[in-house]
């Protein structure tokens, strides 16, 4: 009789004791008689792992996230054990305790959070319960605009009382993406590479203009915007970086044009706001000006860079649709 195949990650033995740890902490959560039903689901994603536990408690279930980032120098879930407990960790579960009280003072009707579960020091991991939702992408499409404008007004929250948001100028460092973005054109289209000298040189213009700057989201895409059923809003995964606050509208703008393997080809480039891009702008209350311009085109050519680079797996089809959209922004 021919032996089964091990499952994938049954040699791994990073999962069996994270998985231990959790069926450990279970009961501390939810009290006694609290228990794991089954065996978590793994989730292996670039830069975390996520083990999706579902908790029977008496009268109630709870489906739960558990993750542990991953990182350069610990880039397998086994490395990432070994390395402990990371502050980086601990200050994205301090931020979600930040961000559910910067909802509840604001006692906005359209906004939610991530509730929170605790910190496993042991494994370095955030555990939080799962909110019943949908990314902003796969929402049912009538009501996208209002959550839009929901994550408009969140994202000005965030900017005002986390991100300290302050009055400024721009600067070359408010530009780091710019830098990075032209270290990785060599080799690319031509267009593209013009594209990005065209961005640099209104970026010089532009120098000394005042800005709004802030610790910014630093990821605001889709993606990261939930809409629960009945249309309440939470936003995840801030990555907290110094920009201008225009910086995460604009990164936002672009990501609802161009998604990972399609394009919203309705609405191209150049022929005003999207629709739901203009919902994101009145809730947070920006009227676009020459900054938001500008980190738009940035934000634009950072994703042709990064759909260039994942040419491999995209369509011919959709390829060259994206370089004529994304050009037409850039340009």
């Amino acid at each position: 009789m021919t032996a089964r195949p091990p499952r994938p990650d049954a040699a791994d033995d990073g999962v069996d004791r994270v998985i231990g740890v959790i069926e450990r902490l279970v009961p501390e959560w939810y009290g006694p008689g609290a228990r794991l039903r089954g065996r978590p689901p793994v989730q292996r994603r670039p830069w975390s792992v996520h083990f999706l536990p579902r908790v029977t408690a008496p009268g109630n279930e709870i489906d739960l996230i558990v993750k542990i980032p991953l990182w350069a120098e610990a880039p397998d879930l086994r490395d990432a054990l070994a390395a402990g407990p990371q502050e980086a960790t601990r200050a994205e579960f301090a931020m979600l305790g930040r961000i559910e009280a910067m909802v509840t003072k604001s006692a906005e009707p359209s906004l939610t959070w991530v509730r929170r579960v605790g910190y496993i020091e042991e494994i370095n991991a955030v555990v939080t319960e799962r909110l019943a939702s949908r990314t902003l992408r796969a929402a049912p499409r009538p009501r996208r605009p209002a959550a839009a404008r929901s994550a408009g007004v969140w994202l000005r929250l965030f900017h005002d009382d986390i991100g300290a948001a302050a009055d400024g100028v721009l600067e070359p460092s408010d530009l780091l993406d710019l830098d990075g973005v032209e270290q990785m054109v060599n080799g690319l289209p031509a267009a593209l590479q013009s594209a990005v000298a065209g961005v640099r040189s209104r970026a010089e213009e532009l120098m000394g203009r005042p800005i709004r700057r802030a610790t910014t989201h630093g990821d605001l895409g889709p993606s990261n915007i939930l809409v629960t059923p009945d249309g309440r809003v939470g936003v995840i995964d801030p990555n907290l970086v110094p920009a201008p606050v225009e910086a995460d509208l604009a990164k936002l703008a672009v990501a609802l044009r161009t998604p990972r393997w399609r394009l919203l080809a309705g609405f191209p480039f150049g022929e005003g706001l999207h629709p739901v891009e203009r919902a994101v702008l009145e809730g947070y209350g920006a009227v676009p000006g020459e900054i938001y311009a500008l980190c738009r085109r940035l934000a634009a050519v950072r994703r042709w860079v990064e759909i260039e680079a994942e040419s491999g797996g995209v369509r011919r089809i959709a390829l060259p649709m994206a370089r004529r959209v994304l050009a037409a922004e850039s340009g």
